[in-house]
């Protein structure tokens, strides 16, 4: 997901105003970029306004690349939109192939121990050996303010996910009508792998208190895994129950401080220690 100062922003939603005039054309190109009704993600009024609003919500929910490839899919041939990708969203592109880092060689460390307090380590790549029925739990725990940094973190471990390695739940998957706090608490039972996504916002919400304070109940009688993620400077974290487990980024500089380039290597760097966690939990199935 790209980052865009004002001056590019206002360049994207005039775009899109341009090649999608009408609130149906609009309604159309977010449901098939984001699955969502216009009226799920903006009120009611001129086309400028709802698509500021869209564009806004796109970056708070960190799917904007989708709606700017699903635009230049549904109307590759609109002026404005061929002079947006021209003038701004390649040189983006470009950019980010350019600035990003091959991943951190690994770290050779006893493949039978997981130790939090300690630290987070790295292992040699996973291999396909261990069956798909193997699946490692994942618990996502995070206030909703950071949906983005849940959505880019999933995107990094979309491999693990597609070929079977883990199962992942958070509650932005209930469904319309379920039991929110009976599905969480299940899930959070049930979970191998506890992720929490610490900022200011996560500390003061009481859903994601009970959530870390559960987990880590879990973590010191059963030795789930738990591991904190700083998505946002975040004060006083190191005084809470979590604590004294090691975090990730493994510096503690919370993945909002980095610039864009450096954002994508440190999520590749966090996504890589989650994925080395995987598979030392699962070869320890064998």
């Amino acid at each position: 997901m790209r980052d865009l100062d004002s001056a590019k922003h206002k360049q994207l939603r005039d775009a899109i105003v341009q090649a999608f005039p009408t609130k149906g054309a609009l309604h159309q190109l977010i449901f098939y970029s984001t699955g969502k009704g216009l009226d799920r993600i903006t009120i009611d009024g001129n086309i400028e306004d709802m698509v500021f609003n869209v564009i806004r919500w796109t970056e708070a929910q960190g799917c904007t690349d989708d709606l700017v490839n699903e635009a230049f899919k549904e109307n590759e041939g609109n002026p404005a939109l061929i002079r947006f990708r021209q003038e701004v969203w390649e040189p983006l592109v470009q950019a980010e192939k350019v600035a990003l880092p091959q991943p951190s060689p690994p770290i050779k460390t006893p493949s039978d121990k997981i130790d939090l307090s300690e630290g987070v380590f790295l292992q040699n790549p996973m291999t396909n050996s261990v069956a798909n029925n193997d699946a490692i739990t994942l618990y996502y725990s995070y206030a909703d303010e950071d949906a983005r940094w849940l959505r880019l973190l999933q995107k990094q471990l979309s491999v693990l996910r597609r070929r079977g390695d883990i199962t992942e739940w958070h509650r932005g998957m209930i469904e319309l009508g379920e039991d929110e706090d009976a599905k969480r608490v299940r899930h959070l039972n049930e979970a191998q792998m506890i992720i929490l996504l610490i900022s200011p916002d996560f500390m003061i919400t009481e859903r994601t208190y009970y959530e870390s304070e559960h987990a880590m109940r879990r973590h010191e009688a059963e030795g789930t895994v738990v591991i904190p993620i700083i998505v946002r400077p975040t004060a006083d974290w190191r005084d809470t129950t979590f604590g004294k487990l090691q975090a990730l980024p493994r510096t503690e500089k919370a993945i909002a401080e980095y610039s864009e380039a450096a954002r994508e290597k440190i999520l590749l760097e966090v996504a890589t220690s989650v994925r080395n966690i995987v598979q030392n939990l699962r070869a320890k199935r064998l």
